[in-house]
C-alpha cells in the first residue's frame, strides 16, 4: 500500500502500464492479497468528461460504475472515488470504474482515511469482484496537507489493497500444532458479521 502510495504521489500523471508494472512485484507470492489499485476523486459534473479521458487512455469502454443499497442515493455535491487501475487484472476487472464511495462500507474507510491521512480498513463485506474481502485504503492528496478541512479539500484519489483474509489464513496456519486453530474476527464489525475467517 505504502509502495502504490509512493508512486502515485511521484508519478500523479500515471498510466495503466506503469501501474501494472509497478504492482506486478508485490502481487507475486502474496497470500491473501486480491488486489492492488488506484481510485481517482471526481465531481459528478465532470462524470462525462472523467469517462472519455479514460476511454481514450484505455482503448476500452470504460464507464463509471455505481453500487448504492437500495433506497440509497447520493447527496447533491457528493463526489465519487472511481477505480481507475486495479492489479491483476484477470479476476478483478469488474472493479474498474466503480465509485467505491456508492460502497457503505467502503466509503467509510475512505472517508476515515483522508480526514485522517492513514490507511484505513473496511469491515468485511462482499466484493465486487466476488467474496468476502476487506479493502484498506489510503489517501492521495494534493501538495501536503497538515489539518482534516484541508485533507478533505485536497484529496485527489485513493490506493487501496484488497485483502482475501480466507485465502490469507490457511497460509499463516501451515506449521501450527494439529491443536491450534486460527479465527480473524473483525471486532468492529455487526454481531453475525464479525468472523472474517476461520
Amino acid at each position: 500500500l505504502e509502495a502504490m502510495r509512493g508512486l502515485a504521489d511521484a508519478a500523479p500523471t500515471l498510466d495503466r502500464e506503469t501501474f501494472r508494472r509497478s504492482a506486478a512485484p508485490w502481487m507475486l507470492d502474496a497470500p491473501g492479497l486480491a488486489a492492488l489499485g488506484l481510485s481517482e476523486r471526481v465531481e459528478r459534473a465532470d462524470i462525462g468528461a472523467f469517462e472519455l479521458r479514460e476511454r481514450a487512455a484505455s482503448g476500452d469502454g470504460f464507464r463509471i460504475a455505481e453500487r448504492w443499497p437500495a433506497g440509497q442515493a447520493p447527496a447533491d455535491g457528493d463526489g465519487l472515488v472511481v477505480i481507475r487501475f486495479v492489479e491483476p487484472m484477470a479476476g478483478n476487472a469488474a472493479a474498474v470504474g466503480v465509485n467505491a464511495r456508492s460502497i457503505p462500507r467502503a466509503r467509510e474507510a475512505i472517508d476515515i482515511a483522508t480526514r485522517s491521512g492513514r490507511p484505513a480498513a473496511t469491515t468485511g463485506f462482499t466484493l465486487t469482484q466476488g467474496g468476502p474481502g476487506v479493502v484498506v485504503y489510503q489517501a492521495l492528496y494534493r501538495g501536503e496537507p497538515t489539518t482534516e478541512p484541508a485533507r478533505q479539500n485536497q484529496m485527489r484519489g485513493v490506493v487501496f489493497a484488497t485483502l482475501r483474509p480466507d485465502s490469507l489464513l490457511p497460509t499463516l496456519a501451515q506449521g501450527l500444532p494439529t491443536t491450534l486453530s486460527l479465527c480473524l474476527l473483525d471486532t468492529g464489525a455487526a454481531p453475525g458479521q464479525r468472523v472474517l475467517a476461520a
